[in-house]
């Protein structure tokens, strides 16, 4: 079976947030293989089936082949460890988690950039908390505060609605 990645011997110590809720500073878990979203049609589904362990590459936060192909795999009946490596933000862990992977494997630079207190809170908190004003830049808190585009056009839409009882 070729193999869609062999980047795993490059990777170094990160952080690795386990489904459990429990987040250590770890080497990368033990895996077979790394996936990286567009060579998952080639490779095939029954290919990976037979695993132990199959990391899926996150190339973007945009980008959310990886969350499906997590599901496909579940789905398939994968029983082995899943685990996401790449660039995440710490409100998708909680979908990562729902789409069946294990785990996550992040970066320190990841880590250091969103908080690790925002990593190890992503499955506790809501997820407007993890962005929670009193973690916000200066400045931007009170461009927070003013309405966006959305609710002036709802409020605009509002003046110009005739009263609920003339429809």
């Amino acid at each position: 079976m070729p193999n869609a990645s062999s980047n795993v011997a490059a990777l170094d110590l990160g952080w690795l947030l386990q489904s459990s809720g429990a987040f250590s500073h770890a080497a990368v878990p033990t895996l077979d293989l790394l996936v990286e979203p567009e060579a998952a049609d080639t490779l095939g589904l029954n290919n990976l089936l037979a695993l132990k362990g199959v990391g899926l590459v996150f190339k973007s936060p945009h980008d959310g082949r990886s969350f499906s192909l997590a599901r496909q795999l579940r789905n398939a009946g994968f029983s082995g460890q899943l685990v996401g490596l790449g660039r995440l933000m710490p409100d998708q862990a909680r979908h990562a988690f729902q789409s069946g992977l294990d785990a996550l494997w992040l970066e320190d630079q990841l880590v250091q950039r969103h908080g690790a207190d925002a990593w190890q809170n992503a499955l506790n908190v809501v997820v407007a908390d993890l962005y929670s004003q009193q973690r916000l830049p200066l400045g931007l808190t009170e461009r927070l505060a003013l309405p966006d585009i959305w609710q002036r056009r709802q409020n605009a839409a509002a003046k110009t609605l005739p009263p609920k009882h003339c429809l």
